[in-house]
């Protein structure tokens, strides 16, 4: 979008008597080839393809929000003609077949030989281990965002964000229990990520042959040794909202004004920064144009900032540190976490599990629930393994992290020095009526020193 085509369209709508406008602009699109799960195995392709205008306009009447689905030119041609408060969907998609490597000259045969070298390994590596029932899925995606921010002060900004990952997932039957696993990884860069597709696959086919001979352990308090990657969901869940602006203004909120304070054991310092290249939580600039930045939230167990967009920012008396992020056009900017990770402590992960004689290592994580005030969590554990005499041996049945955010974080006392992102396109972040935000997160090994296990066999 065009700076002089923006300051247009802000100036239409400055002329119905609005005091101020700020203008997001937003094309998008998602381009994926797959399998299906359950289905024959044979790839198709999809493409998904959305733009459209989002309006905040000010006046000594307050706020409105308008957004219009469609092209900058569409809707400067209808704000012209006087027609400014319409909502309209058209958000289209189209399904190609499996030969069609193209839309609009577009060159898609990277990704077709990136998903054929995947299809081929992890369906020939799942398929040798000679489990019973056993279904694959996988696919190689391309997301694509071009956004512009334009405000009636003459602010003007692009940006452009892109990544490609891939996923793989297995389902078969263990006995008579339902089994399933999943991997993803991801990268900006198509040639890198097509260049670790096969380490990719066989470290997943390595963990993936962990998962048998299962066992069975009480509930009750344990020690809970998390691992690097994607056990990081936790530190999302139970503690980055509490941490984002608006919510932290919340009376009730159990990090709200709190700066300076122990939230956390010394051990942890929690990092949210949306500048760290190819993860899907990134950017160079919010959706309200800020620069992003990197913001230490809790710094060696203190509480130091906060996540803002503007608005926020300027209720607590700060500047927005970029962290101002709407799920698409059609809805406002709120605070909200990109890339969120606890930073690299001393340990070995040898060490910590070495000092944990009897406890519960978890590989990852699935979904669960946390209450915003109180900082309340049920997680449930999708791959989890027994820890006897600082060794991981058996995994475990269907288990639940169930505890309180603060007194999770206050009690690690083990921070590992084995950092690691995880990437997938299906981790998003849900707030409000803001659904499905793409966000990473991270951390290295970590060791609780209790957390309550609830059984849970059967659940879902």
């Amino acid at each position: 979008m065009e700076k002089g085509l923006a300051n247009e369209l802000i100036r239409s709508f400055l002329a119905e008597g609005y005091e101020e406008a700020e203008l997001f602009y937003e094309e998008k699109g998602i381009k994926s080839i797959h399998t299906k799960r359950g289905g024959d195995g044979k790839p198709e392709w999809s493409f998904t393809f959305d733009q459209g205008i989002g309006l905040r306009l000010a006046s000594g009447s307050g706020m409105k929000y308008l957004y219009f689905p469609m092209s900058p030119q569409e809707v400067l041609e209808r704000a012209k003609s006087g027609q400014k408060d319409f909502l309209l969907d058209q958000f289209s998609g189209k399904k190609t077949k499996e030969d069609e490597v193209s839309l609009n000259g577009e060159d898609f045969s990277g990704m077709m030989a990136a998903f054929k070298e995947l299809h081929e390994r992890w369906h020939r590596g799942f398929g040798e281990t000679g489990r019973l029932n056993h279904h694959c899925m996988e696919s190689v995606t391309f997301f694509d965002q071009r956004i512009a921010v334009a405000r009636s002060d003459g602010f003007f900004a692009v940006d452009h964000r892109s990544y490609y990952t891939v996923d793989i997932q297995g389902e078969w039957t263990e006995g008579v229990r339902p089994m399933y696993i999943s991997r993803s990884c991801g990268s900006d860069n198509l040639d890198e990520l097509c260049g670790g597709v096969a380490g990719f696959v066989h470290s997943a086919l390595t963990e993936f042959d962990d998962l048998h001979h299962y066992t069975e352990i009480e509930g009750g308090e344990w020690p809970v040794v998390l691992g690097p990657g994607n056990p990081a969901i936790l530190i999302h869940e139970v503690c980055g909202h509490g941490l984002e602006g608006d919510l932290a203004a919340h009376p009730e909120v159990v990090y709200g004004r709190k700066f300076g304070r122990h939230v956390a054991s010394e051990q942890v310092t929690l990092v949210d920064d949306p500048t760290m290249p190819g993860l899907s939580g990134s950017y160079h600039m919010d959706d309200e144009g800020e620069k992003a930045q990197s913001t230490v939230l809790i710094d060696k167990g203190r509480l130091q900032d906060f996540l803002y967009d503007r608005s926020t920012a300027k209720f607590w008396g700060k500047q927005s540190n970029g962290h101002g992020r709407r799920v698409s056009y059609r809805y406002p900017a709120i605070p909200r976490m990109s890339n969120t990770f606890i930073a690299a402590g001393e340990y070995t992960p040898e060490e910590i599990l070495g000092q944990t004689s009897r406890g519960l290592y978890v590989r990852k994580l699935g979904t669960g629930e946390t209450e915003l005030t109180t900082g309340r969590f049920r997680v449930r554990v999708v791959e989890g393994f027994l820890i006897e005499n600082g060794q991981i041996t058996y995994p475990v049945g269907d288990l639940w992290l169930v505890g309180n955010g603060p007194e999770l974080l206050s009690s690690i006392d083990r921070v590992g020095n084995d950092p690691q992102m995880h990437h997938s396109r299906h981790a998003t972040c849900n707030k409000f009526d803001q659904l499905n935000l793409a966000v990473s997160v991270g951390q290295p090994t970590i060791r609780v020193r209790k957390v309550q296990i609830e059984t849970g066999a059967g659940e879902k």
